[in-house]
């Protein structure tokens, strides 16, 4: 039997930013998603909807893993990859998030190669 005083949980610290050594550093993230875009593109020649589809959450997962090494503690961290064909059509991606500027983040990198694009965006929102 616990007693009150005695629980499991972790109490909160009321920290409403992130220390100056542990925030969210945007340059730094897309250095890491053009890494692993260059990586994982490598041996592709062309764009493969079946293919693609299961790369886009291996993608996503391998950069989210990459940037949690990076230690920015208490931040969400949110990734997503969308690979498409060129075509000779226009795609925009928009994105919209409730956030607080001075704290939460994102970034983002763009990756092309013959007939393929590749964009990935990484969220960073802090967690009071």
């Amino acid at each position: 039997m616990k007693l009150k005083n005695q629980s499991s949980e972790v109490q909160p610290t009321y920290r409403m930013a992130p220390h100056a050594d542990h925030c969210f550093k945007s340059s730094t993230v897309k250095s890491i998603m053009n890494e692993v875009l260059e990586e994982a593109l490598e041996g592709i020649d062309h764009y493969d909807p079946v293919k693609c589809r299961a790369l886009t959450s291996i993608l996503s997962e391998d950069i989210k893993q990459r940037v949690k090494w990076l230690n920015f503690e208490r931040f969400k961290l949110v990734c997503l990859v969308h690979i498409g064909s060129i075509n000779g059509q226009a795609m925009q991606i928009v994105s919209r998030c409730l956030w607080n500027d001075s704290v939460d983040s994102f970034a983002s990198t763009c990756f092309k190669k013959k007939d393929m694009f590749v964009v990935a965006l990484m969220f960073a929102v802090y967690k009071e």
